[in-house]
């Protein structure tokens, strides 16, 4: 399944060894296990001429949509359902009217819309009373929500589905692509005949296909579903704000409560006055999590489906009111803080990562059982589809696709794979906590002109200080009929101009396999790299080595690996390959080329890279040499927002909250209560690092936790916070200097 391109010479691992070290010199001691790869930079709020590193850029910041709004006034201009609901226009209206979606275990449920309007106004929660009311459009015929999902299942008389997955007989990832691209088109063109016209809007959900839409027609806002049985809403977050900048959309994150067929309910059952479904659906702290995460990542809206849920539906307060359910609080608090922390601050998400937009992932992809202790090996799950689009063994996986499941693995833990710990309604693993920070983006290799008058270059590519290829990346951009523009500069070019201007390329071997890449390519290695290429060898390996000779972590297998037959001076050993007899080859290295830099992953197989620890350490010196705060004492989600002159510090606990559904309770199947366990609080420091304080300043001496109305006091640049388990803390720390641009 996999094209290789091999060196028809024969070659010694030993005398190329001893060749490069001859080469190299001194070289392969500099960078050490923890090295910076790239040099701290004044990180600035303003893209002013002379700034180090901005992240106010007009390709980054925050599109405001016509009718934005998250904060908690109603506006009812911007609200047409509510209007149509409040004054009879369009529909019958009476005083008892179903409100948005019900489940069709309880039925319709009937409630006072006078009342429901009324208290969804007075406790601050207008802007999500319903799943799509605040799109500011008709919800029912522009959006076009969990399509991925509906190509995989579509059947029967679906009038789309012809283009669906069921009778798409492709052999190579372009039909696939082109069968999906087919569905799209379809639905849009239904969307079109209810009277409603592109722009359209685009929800994915199992599907992580948020670059799709925007290539394959004009869309007005593109955003995910999460909740529900769907995997890593981290992984979601990084691929809506990718698609976002990369064709320059507004995004959002809409939280549905289906959690295995289960969801909240507040109606008494009139037989036992007890509510029978109080405890279903997810559970209140990944509700409330996913609010402020979405709001601090950089969404322009979060949407909450069926807002009925926030009230006590079965009697009125002598004020008309109804009562506020636990899920209609934890909505008030979240949507409160949105109100009174307007200046959320610009994410500070300085790493691409690039896949090529063949790749297909989704539910599908993941759809497979992990050997224990392994993020790269693998079983097909017998009778289920499995695959980049579901389509496997038609379209098999290739070895830069196990590499993008590797490095997604390594950096949400156990968040993608459905079958970890044998159970997909345990919603854990939904969100995870995690040594790097949320520092990613990704991006697809198409090369569009994301605003006018510029270079794909210019105006995506320099929000990053580091991209890492994944995948099949297309230099050429020859695979696959994807729209080119006018003037448009190719992949290699414009990733070429990327690195000779200050960026850090991280490029796997299995990249460089992939179709339409030519290992013997001039313009790609004599001119971008400098680097001559040898074929791959295999070694029995003891395992990898530091530079300083002390052993990262030994693993002995027969381990394939390419051999560069010559490397620049200016190239250092991130990472040796250590044979059985002690000889050493390179298995990660970095080069220097104009003002940037290459780093180069020699051996393409995920599962000796997995077992060797390789993208560990990739991902330690990369995020490590970007990141300029650290965090100790345990574990978390961390989000960092650049304000002018100064952070919001974001930390998640995504620990010791229980909830799992379809469990027998009695007689039925039902959800377990939400189980939180305090003794997985987690105890924090987190501290400016000091180059960067240097470059923008010491921090003040007190800092506020902005959730909680805490003041913290700030020591040698840093503070200590407890977040309890399954709790948000954002803190506030302003520069006592301002940054030398701000």
């Amino acid at each position: 399944y996999q094209r290789r391109v091999r060196d028809q010479h024969s070659f010694s691992m030993a005398k190329v060894t001893a060749k490069l070290l001859v080469a190299l010199g001194c070289a392969s001691i500099l960078l050490t296990a923890r090295g910076a790869l790239l040099p701290p930079l004044n990180i600035s709020f303003s893209c002013d001429a002379g700034a180090g590193y901005c992240v106010n850029s007009t390709a980054a910041q925050y599109l405001v949509l016509p009718g934005e709004h998250f904060g908690w006034q109603v506006d009812w201009a911007r609200f047409p359902e509510a209007g149509r609901w409040r004054d009879g226009d369009g529909l019958i209206w009476t005083d008892d009217v179903p409100i948005c979606h019900q489940p069709d275990t309880v039925g319709e449920q009937k409630i006072n819309i006078s009342s429901f309007m009324s208290s969804i106004d007075k406790y601050g929660l207008a802007t999500t009373y319903c799943s799509w009311g605040n799109l500011g459009e008709s919800p029912s015929t522009k959006h076009i929500g969990e399509w991925g999902y509906d190509w995989q299942v579509a059947q029967g008389q679906d009038e789309c589905a012809d283009f669906a997955r069921g009778r798409c007989a492709a052999t190579t990832r372009l039909a696939a692509y082109q069968c999906v691209r087919g569905y799209w088109e379809c639905r849009a063109s239904a969307v079109a005949r209810a009277g409603m016209p592109a722009p359209l809007s685009s929800m994915s959900g199992h599907y992580l296909w948020h670059h799709y839409a925007a290539q394959f027609s004009p869309v007005m806002i593109l955003g995910s579903e999460v909740g529900e049985n769907i995997d890593s809403i981290q992984a979601h977050l990084a691929f809506n704000r990718g698609a976002a900048r990369q064709f320059h959309l507004p995004w959002f994150i809409d939280f549905s409560d289906w959690n295995a067929g289960f969801l909240h309910n507040y109606l008494l059952n009139s037989t036992t006055h007890k509510y029978d479904h109080a405890d279903e659906g997810h559970s209140i702290s990944l509700r409330e999590r996913v609010a402020f995460i979405s709001y601090m990542a950089g969404a322009n809206r979060h949407l909450v489906e069926d807002p009925s849920f926030f009230l006590d539906n079965n009697q009125t307060t002598p004020e008309g009111l109804l009562p506020l359910s636990p899920v209609g609080e934890s909505a008030q608090r979240s949507h409160a803080f949105f109100s009174a922390n307007p200046d959320r601050g610009i994410p500070y998400v300085p790493i691409g990562l690039m896949t090529d937009s063949l790749h297909g992932m989704g539910l599908c992809w993941w759809n497979v059982k992990y050997r224990p202790g392994s993020r790269a090996v693998f079983d097909a799950i017998q009778g289920q589809p499995y695959g980049p689009f579901g389509l496997a063994p038609a379209v098999e996986y290739t070895q830069g696709d196990n590499y993008t499941s590797l490095v997604l693995n390594v950096l949400w833990p156990d968040a993608l794979p459905m079958n970890i710990g044998g159970n997909p309604r345990d919603e854990s693993k939904r969100l995870v906590n995690t040594k790097y920070p949320d520092l990613f983006d990704v991006l697809v290799d198409d090369p569009v002109n994301n605003l006018p008058g510029g270079s794909y270059e210019s105006n995506l590519l320099r929000n990053y200080r580091a991209i890492c290829l994944l995948g099949n990346v297309d230099f050429n951009l020859t695979a696959h009929a994807l729209p080119m523009y006018p003037g448009e500069v190719g992949m290699s070019a414009a990733l070429s101009g990327f690195v000779h201007s200050g960026g850090l390329l991280v490029l796997p071997v299995s990249t460089l396999l992939s179709r339409g890449n030519n290992f013997s390519a001039p313009d790609l290695w004599d001119t971008f790299f400098g680097i001559q290429l040898g074929g791959p060898v295999t070694v029995t390996a003891a395992g990898s080595m530091a530079p300083d000779g002390g052993w990262y972590h030994k693993y002995t297998s027969q381990v394939e690996v390419y051999l560069p037959q010559e490397l620049p001076n200016t190239t250092q050993v991130l990472l040796w390959l250590v044979s059985t007899s002690g000889d050493k080859s390179p298995l990660v290295t970095v080069t220097e080329l104009g003002s940037g830099s290459v780093m180069l992953v020699w051996a393409p197989e995920a599962e000796a890279l997995d077992e060797l620890r390789v993208m560990d350490l990739v991902l330690d010196n990369l995020t490590d040499s970007v990141t300029p705060f650290t965090v100790e004492g345990g574990t978390a989600e961390v989000l960092l927002n650049r304000r002018m002159n100064g952070w919001n510090v974001t930390l998640v606990n995504n620990l010791g909250v229980t909830k799992t559904c379809g469990v027998q309770v009695g007689d039925r199947m039902t959800c377990t209560p939400d189980i939180v366990d305090p003794s997985m609080e987690q105890k924090l420091v987190v501290r400016l690092k000091p180059e960067y304080a240097g470059l923008m300043g010491h921090l003040a001496p007190v800092a506020l936790e902005a959730v909680t109305g805490v003041e913290l006091s700030v020591e040698n640049d840093g503070f200590e916070i407890i977040v309890p388990s399954g709790a948000v803390r954002v803190v506030g720390v302003e520069h006592l200097a301002p940054a030398h641009l701000v």
